[in-house]
């Protein structure tokens, strides 16, 4: 299904978020400036468990954290020395999204478009009795309070869709393609004014104006360090964790960044 793409995208794309980052140089993607990650505050290597990480959300008391193929959550602390494994909530699959609905629960996204709810109280996830359109690949999730639906980014095509698990409804938002990025995770500022996308294979951090659907900026990861950032999730203004999936030469990571150029907090 095409997802229609407004057009002042590309006449509002030149206007980007200013700050204490390096310049780098001019995208074919998107003119004008590229703007570095500033250095990360906490930098934290994950156990194996989850060495696939690729989902994360914060449900009010902790992080929590999904491991891609495996039907489990986990603290994102998950101390194995410490901390007994587990239980699963539900059968191995390719999960990629996770998100925490307040009363509701956790919401898992499975690269085919099914959701699993897993509520507060329940142990065993349940599977939605309708799901998002065929044929796409979906790779992030999170919960956009004042619209009372999911967003869920899409990989390939490349998209930003609006879902409502209590009726199945969806809605086409954005239209990712034209600029040549993958998603892999998504997730909203806590006023819900700047909308992020994560691009893995890109290695950036793309931030959005909510409303208008504007480009506000775009952000470089560090090349060597984040190499295949899959989870996102945004504590407060300027309080972003980004998690990052095992390599061979490097274990999972996650990462907390505090300042980023105003615009983006």
């Amino acid at each position: 299904m095409a997802i229609p793409f407004p057009k002042r995208l590309l006449l509002l794309s030149s206007f980007f978020l200013f700050g204490h980052c390096q310049e780098g140089p001019a995208s074919y993607r998107l003119p004008g400036q590229q703007w570095m990650m500033p250095f990360a505050s906490v930098q934290e290597v994950l156990p194996p468990a989850l060495d696939e990480i690729s989902g994360l959300c914060d449900n009010g008391q902790q992080l929590m954290a999904l491991n891609d193929e495996e039907g489990r959550l986990y603290p994102a602390n998950f101390n194995p020395a410490f901390d007994p494994l587990p239980q699963p909530w539900g059968p191995p699959g390719d999960y990629e999204g996770l998100a925490f609905w307040p009363h509701l629960g956790y919401f898992i996204l499975r690269s085919d478009g099914k959701i699993w709810q897993l509520g507060l109280t329940e142990s065993q996830g349940q599977k939605l009795p309708f799901s998002l359109p065929p044929d796409i690949e979906y790779e992030g999730l999170c919960f956009w309070p004042k619209k009372q639906q999911l967003l869920v980014a899409a990989k390939e095509p490349a998209g930003l869709y609006l879902f409502s698990p209590k009726n199945g409804d969806y809605l086409p938002l954005l239209d990712l393609s034209p600029f040549l990025i993958h998603p892999s995770a998504v997730a909203l500022s806590e006023d819900e004014k700047l909308l992020y996308v994560l691009a893995a294979k890109e290695q950036e951090l793309w931030v959005f104006d909510s409303h208008s659907l504007a480009v506000l900026g775009q952000f470089l990861l560090p090349t060597y360090d984040l190499v295949q950032a899959e989870a996102l999730v945004v504590h407060g203004r300027a309080s972003f964790w980004i998690g990052s999936e095992a390599q061979e030469d490097r274990p999972a990571q996650l990462w907390r960044y505090e300042k980023l150029p105003p615009l983006a907090q």
